[in-house]
């Protein structure tokens, strides 16, 4: 049928519209044409521009309209005009969309987390606890959303779909249906482009994956195989592999299942780099968030004096490009790490002993240092003397009102050399390396700040 939509002349008239048959063309579409019916472009712009034009507050000329080409809107009723329908303008929505995000971090950061989200004004942020992670949930506009891929202590980033349902029988899984759907996995795969680049494929792969909090009646395989079904009856071209181009999650948090496509790749969590084979590398999200801690200041001066691959070293200069920096290692090999990852950003590494830094009295600015724990690495016996050792000197190195950001999981030696120091501290969180709980501390010299003084239960 005959679409036609006239707008009003100056003089606030309803013109009249064109007899004409339409043009023999091919495929669909809409052709502008004037009063007199003779097919043109108004003002140079096509069909497209025309309709952004109108949406974005301009005006067409009066006395312009437009039809369809469409063969089978035309068909049986050629060379006859149906009523005319005056053109109305569509309402601008000055209205952001908020997106639904998750984010996954080690168990135990999510409270520094929380604070590097506070710049993307997040809402409806609800944290859960799962087995070694902690998962973020909220929404951020649509502006937001696009600039998550900055986040450092974070592990992955996902579009998080709908609502989560209630999951306790097997029954229940037929809930997923209503999150799952064709319109929620494309949304997400525009974001993940977005985050990783377009990548265009006839074909794409992907897979389910479920984490949970704890064992329940429901198995993490049967959430995933429904997942994993109803994205095949939405979308029968992809398939389903491992590993695939495309990572559906879903989370079985307190009795209710989260679902998310993961717009996040490997290179986030490590930089784009490959993963550092040393044995007790610090995970980079870690180090980010011993950055976040230690927040450098334009010009001051922060080292690392046990820099290993040079990690946290890295994560600092990322805060604070202005600093100055300087690390340094009793291994040799760690010295060679350490001085190929950061000689980029002219960072001097150095080969030195720990427990007599190569500085004045009163000139460090910050100290930030993944202290040796574990069997690996020291014993029980041996961490109260090297501890006080190290920090005897390190004291005697730091400005005063300066800070020292210290990790480890050996919590009774760190703390009983500070207390024979006369030094304050505050642990901010506890989280999971390695598979070991671990402390991270800051310690002032000089009056401690507001917080959480002495020794402060973590989680365990």
């Amino acid at each position: 049928m005959l679409r036609m939509a006239v707008l009003q002349n100056g003089r606030g008239r309803r013109q009249a519209p064109a007899q004409r048959r339409f043009p023999r063309t091919s495929g669909a579409g809409r052709k502008w044409v004037s009063r007199a019916g003779e097919g043109c472009e108004a003002a140079g712009m096509g069909m497209l521009a025309l309709q952004q034009g109108r949406e974005a507050g301009g005006a067409l000329r009066p006395g312009w309209f437009w039809y369809t080409t469409d063969r089978r809107r035309r068909r049986g009723h050629r060379g006859r005009a149906s009523q005319v329908k005056r053109s109305r303008s569509p309402k601008i929505s000055r209205s952001r969309t908020a997106v639904g995000f998750g984010v996954l971090t080690f168990a135990g950061l999510a409270e520094i987390t929380q604070r590097e989200l506070e710049p993307y004004h997040p809402s409806e942020v609800a944290v859960f606890r799962l087995r070694n992670y902690d998962l973020i949930v909220g929404k951020v506009s649509e502006a937001s959303a696009g600039r998550l891929a900055g986040l450092r202590t974070v592990e992955d980033v996902f579009y998080m779909m709908g609502v989560p349902v209630a999951v306790a029988v097997r029954r229940d899984l037929g809930k997923l249906d209503r999150i799952v759907s064709r319109a929620e996995v494309l949304n997400g795969v525009r974001l993940k482009n977005a985050f990783c680049g377009p990548r265009r494929r006839k074909s794409p792969t992907f897979n389910c994956f479920v984490k949970q909090d704890r064992d329940r009646d429901v198995r993490r395989k049967q959430i995933a195989e429904r997942v994993a079904a109803r994205v095949g009856s939405c979308l029968p071209r992809w398939r389903r592999a491992d590993p695939s181009e495309i990572e559906l999650w879903g989370f079985y948090v307190k009795g209710s299942v989260h679902v998310g496509l993961r717009v996040s790749d490997e290179g986030m969590k490590y930089r784009g780099k490959a993963p550092q084979q040393r044995r007790g590398a610090l995970r980079p999200t870690i180090a980010a968030a011993l950055a976040l801690l230690a927040d450098p200041k334009p010009g001051s001066l922060v080292v690392d004096p046990m820099c290993g691959t040079g990690t946290i070293l890295e994560e600092v200069f990322h805060r604070e490009k202005a600093a100055r920096y300087a690390g340094g290692d009793a291994a040799q090999e760690a010295v060679e790490l350490a001085g190929e990852r950061l000689a980029a950003y002219g960072i001097p590494i150095r080969r030195w002993e720990a427990k007599e830094l190569p500085f004045g009295d009163a000139q460090i600015d910050c100290i930030v240092c993944n202290l040796p724990f574990g069997r690996r690495y020291s014993t029980g016996s041996q961490n109260p003397a090297l501890y006080r050792a190290l920090l005897s000197n390190w004291r005697r190195k730091l400005k005063a009102g300066g800070r020292m950001v210290l990790l480890t999981a050996d919590s009774a030696a760190l703390e009983g050399g500070l207390l024979g120091l006369g030094l304050k501290w505050r642990s901010e969180c506890k989280v999971k390396v390695l598979g070991v709980w671990a402390t991270i501390y800051v310690v002032e010299k000089g009056p401690a700040r507001r917080g959480r003084a002495g020794t402060g239960r973590g989680r365990g």
